[in-house]
């Protein structure tokens, strides 16, 4: 799996790894079109609509510390990554660092809330139903 470290200079959860990759979607956009301008800018890579996997939509709401009140549909996808790490192109101004990690080690870092492997804290029961979407593709 695919893991990015969100940058320091974010509003929220700066230097907390996450799923790989997130984004809104524009006035006019589809979110499939969302979904690969997303992926293009944030690891460097094109994908094609049908590279997607919807595995749902799910309405989620995050208060945050700093008084940000995050509302949104999160439309989840799965999506094979076809390319080596080293040829992802992050970017700077959203990711800090790019890695893969193993289904087994996700499930791990979920379970034990990892200090040296810290996820973003907002919401465990969405990394819990990643893990089961992809063990049902697999």
């Amino acid at each position: 799996m695919l893991f990015q470290k969100r940058s320091a200079t974010k509003e929220t959860f700066p230097n907390y790894w996450d799923v790989s990759v997130a984004g809104h979607v524009l006035a006019g956009e589809t979110i499939e079109d969302a979904a690969l301008r997303e992926v293009k800018e944030e690891i460097g890579i094109a994908i094609l609509k049908t590279d997607l996997v919807k595995i749902d939509v799910r309405k989620n709401i995050n208060r945050h510390p700093n008084g940000i009140i995050d509302c949104e549909f999160q439309n989840v996808f799965l999506c094979k990554l076809d390319v080596a790490l080293h040829a992802l192109k992050k970017q700077d101004e959203e990711v800090d660092a790019l890695c893969l990690r193993s289904l087994e080690e996700f499930k791990y870092f979920t379970a034990n809330r990892n200090e040296t492997f810290k996820l973003v804290p907002a919401d465990y029961s969405y990394y819990t139903f990643v893990i089961d979407s992809i063990t049902n593709v697999l």
